[in-house]
């Protein structure tokens, strides 16, 4: 007979240092990716696909997908969607749901991988949207509607960092400068009730930082894009960067090796 199953050789093998990284992605024993947070007592796990906690409601990916299918099934039977509601227990669990993608989604902003941050965070704003429509009644949606401009501000975060990362600043001040007014938009519609200060503020300062980091030129541009494609190991777009590069700069200087 096995003993119990313990944490503890991983908890010996990852000291939790006070200030220090205590996040990463490892392998599972089932072969999917797992996200593991360090914490005080001992180790969070969450699945980095599906709903964090692998659980499969109803058969389904998650609650949402499961009541966005009998949204879909009342559609088919009565032509329309008026009178679909959800009711106050089924919207609790929705937000519930929702509290689960967002401890994944800021652990996953914390060690940069913002693909997923955009994709959780758009998620939740899909969570948002349905239970704002589909609620019987308005104080059922607002525990989740009230984290909006939060939920924004993170997806936006993340989707200029996706921008910047392939030098698009132009893409990134638009995703940055269309949040804010939404952000905007929502707090001028909900006086009294929610204060989007501090998002305006972040977002704002991140829209100024993108600004004055775009590129000065086309060549500082390229510079830079063609420093990613080195790093990223693709050689087939950097030799073409190269080029380019080479037709703007005119003539090589003697002894200049593009290889270098």
């Amino acid at each position: 007979m096995t003993g119990p199953l313990t944490i503890a050789p991983i908890l010996d093998s990852w000291e939790l240092e006070p200030g220090a990284q205590s996040i990463r992605v490892v392998p599972g024993l089932d072969g999917h990716a797992k996200l593991q947070v360090r914490v005080d007592l001992g180790l969070l796990q969450l699945e980095m696909d599906g709903r964090p906690d692998g659980a499969c409601p109803h058969g389904h990916s998650s609650l949402l997908d499961f009541h966005t299918e009998r949204l879909e099934d009342y559609r088919r039977s009565y032509g329309s969607v008026d009178g679909f509601r959800i009711n106050s227990s089924e919207c609790k669990e929705i937000c519930d749901e929702a509290s689960l993608y967002y401890h994944r989604y800021i652990s996953l902003h914390q060690i940069g991988r913002f693909l997923d941050v955009a994709r959780d965070t758009a998620r939740n704003l899909r969570a948002v949207d349905f239970l704002s429509r589909y609620a019987a009644a308005r104080e059922d949606s607002w525990p989740l509607e009230q984290y909006r401009p939060y939920i924004t501000m993170m997806n936006a975060l993340a989707r200029a960092s996706t921008h910047l990362s392939e030098c698009d600043h132009a893409a990134a001040e638009r995703v940055l400068a269309t949040a804010m007014a939404a952000v905007r938009h929502f707090g001028g519609e909900h006086v009294g009730q929610v204060d989007v200060t501090g998002e305006l503020d972040i977002l704002g300062q991140r829209l100024r930082d993108v600004q004055s980091e775009r590129p000065k030129s086309e060549l500082d541009l390229l510079q830079r894009r063609l420093s990613l494609a080195v790093e990223r190991e693709d050689y087939e777009q950097a030799a073409g960067l190269r080029d380019r590069l080479r037709h703007l700069s005119g003539p090589e200087p003697a002894g200049f090796n593009w290889a270098d």
